[in-house]
């Protein structure tokens, strides 16, 4: 997800109290690519009104351009061998987040992540004074951006696909971006590296370190950044994965990253679809705003992408929670209220005194005062504007269990032949058609049902076809681990076969099989037999050699009734 854009603007938004702008030194509050930002100190407003604070503020655009272009440091023939070997193209290049530094340094900071193919560069700054149309320049420098898979040669060092920056509310030297490791993030998205969090060191424009977030799942979007600074210094990111729908906290002193999860972090129902001005599009991202104030003590709001819930949370209970846990379980988050549409990004003072957020299809800005209750009648509409406030875009499972429900009539179940009904990871199915009903019952249709547990096991583990010699090498190099895989989907074959197709998609490293399947009859906790055969099976990534004939990541599996079972159908997640 990434705004697309005609036009590239900063708009500041100056609170203007007694004829002066109220400062804030380069606290950037953001909605999609654009910036709503208190001026920095030491630098003059662009205007100045005789009006007090509670009147409208004013939208300032201080810098727009048609299409973004980059400043090489050359004569033009680099841009043009750039744009000749198809590594260029401005038309494709969107400004997305935007940081002001120092206002002695003159500068800000603009990301434009790889939305498309055709983009060299995905962290740049502009003068903040100067021309009205600057070119952007690579930050720190070009030759750490590498924005196409061949290209990258260190997953730690190099710039891939920066998507956020920021910095914490004390620290006006030090930057900290979001590098997603991702490319072509609206078309046909690839993760060819970790997600990462890069600091640089704005004095000496220096990396001074690099953290990857731990264990993040193989397609990941992290799209938003927060970063807490406390006296005791320590350093807490937090970070968004809109796709997997969980708030990443990475201690950014010792490296170590947990992902937490919420009900409230997932998109809700009704607001998939946003305008903003623009046409519908289809957006079902989850979490993505993330804001904080300045205390180590104080609260975390949040919202979904695709949701008009605002939600809190106190910071000492992500502190104390730990990798997987679900905040709802832990404590009961605080949810202030709903507001009438989507949101997404989302602001507060350093205080926790004023929440900011926009209201997307009324291409509006509201401010929420948190000591009031959570009600429309306390919001204060800051601006609304159809030109500049348009968002337009461009396109485990411990245990392992078979559940048949079977509703007896008159003594006998009621067959349906091989129809298989979902729900998660476990079926409720119909015994199939010629074979006897484990048990009989004289009660009708209309009394309860039966559930009979056939098959269970604590562990999943394959059957490879030999002496155990595959699955002991398979272990040694982390290609299998038992504990990682967790079923998914079951789907009965004609009973004459005496077979359960079984898929174990690939949530995480360690998983050899994604399609196998087990006997009906016979043990209770049978191994998967590869299905069908171990060879069709590519589950790494350098081991993938045809898209088209091997299988990567089977997760659904489905019968055709009208050919008789003679043909299976299976729906692949590719990685290719």
């Amino acid at each position: 997800m990434g705004p697309r854009v005609s036009t590239f603007a900063l708009l500041v938004l100056l609170l203007v109290a007694a004829g002066g702008a109220h400062h804030r030194s380069s606290h950037a509050t953001r909605h999609g690519g654009r910036v709503r930002a208190a001026h920095r100190a030491g630098k003059a407003s662009p205007v100045a009104r005789s009006k007090g604070a509670s009147e409208e503020p004013l939208l300032v655009t201080i810098k727009a351009a048609k299409e973004l272009e980059f400043d090489f440091g050359d004569d033009g023939t680099l841009e043009k061998e750039l744009i000749a070997t198809g590594c260029y193209d401005p038309k494709t290049v969107v400004g997305y987040d935007v940081t002001l530094d120092d206002h002695q340094r003159n500068r800000i900071f603009v990301t434009t992540p790889l939305v498309r193919r055709g983009i060299p560069v995905t962290l740049s700054t502009i003068p903040y004074d100067g021309e009205h149309c600057p070119r952007l320049k690579p930050y720190p420098s070009l030759e750490i951006h590498r924005t196409t898979e061949d290209s990258i040669t260190d997953c730690n060092t190099q710039l891939v696909d920066v998507i956020r920056t920021t910095k914490t509310w004390a620290d006006d030297d030090t930057l900290y971006a979001l590098d997603n490791g991702a490319l072509d993030l609206i078309t046909s998205t690839k993760n060819v590296c970790p997600p990462k969090i890069v600091i640089f060191n704005l004095r000496t424009d220096e990396v001074t370190n690099s953290i990857v977030i731990q264990n993040a799942v193989c397609n990941s979007f992290y799209s938003y950044l927060w970063v807490d600074a406390c006296p005791d210094g320590c350093l807490t990111a937090y970070s968004s994965d809109t796709r997997g729908n969980v708030l990443s906290v990475t201690d950014l002193t010792t490296g170590a990253s947990k992902h937490l999860q919420s009900q409230y972090f997932h998109p809700k129902p009704g607001f998939f679809f946003t305008k903003a001005g623009g046409p519908a599009y289809y957006l079902p991202d989850g979490i993505d705003g993330v804001t904080a104030d300045e205390s180590c003590d104080g609260k975390l709001y949040f919202q979904a992408f695709a949701s008009n819930i605002q939600g809190v949370v106190d910071k000492q209970v992500i502190r104390d929670a730990c990798d997987g846990d679900v905040l709802d379980i832990k404590t009961q988050v605080n949810l202030p209220g709903e507001i009438s549409g989507q949101s997404g990004a989302i602001a507060v003072d350093p205080k926790g005194q004023l929440l900011f957020f926009p209201v997307l299809d009324e291409l509006a800005i509201y401010c929420w005062d948190t000591s009031k209750p959570h009600d429309p009648k306390n919001f204060r509409l800051i601006v609304q504007n159809d030109e500049h406030l348009q968002y337009e875009m461009r396109p485990h499972a411990s245990t392992f269990a078979m559940l048949v429900v079977l509703p007896v009539v008159d003594g006998d179940a009621d067959h349906k032949s091989n129809h298989v009904l979902r729900h998660g990871g476990h079926v409720r199915a119909a015994h199939w058609t010629g074979k006897t009903s484990p048990v009989t019952r004289g009660k009708s249709a209309c009394e309860e049902p039966l559930l009979v547990t056939i098959k269970a096991t604590k562990w999943i583990e394959f059957d490879f076809g030999d002496d155990g010699t595959l699955e002991k090498e398979m272990i040694a190099k982390g290609l299998y681990d038992p504990r990682m895989v967790g079923e998914y989907d079951l789907t009965m074959d004609n009973h004459q076969r005496n077979h359960i197709f079984v898929t174990t998609p690939l949530a995480r490293r360690g998983i050899p099989v994604t399609l196998s399947t087990i006997p009906y009859d016979g043990e209770q906790s049978p191994r998967l037999k590869p299905y069908p055969s171990l060879e069709i099976h590519r589950t790494t990534e350098d081991s993938i050699t045809d898209c088209n004939t091997q299988l990567v990541d089977v997760i659904r599996i489905t019968v055709s009734l009208l050919w008789h079972v003679h043909s299976y159908t299976a729906r692949k997640q590719s990685l290719c």
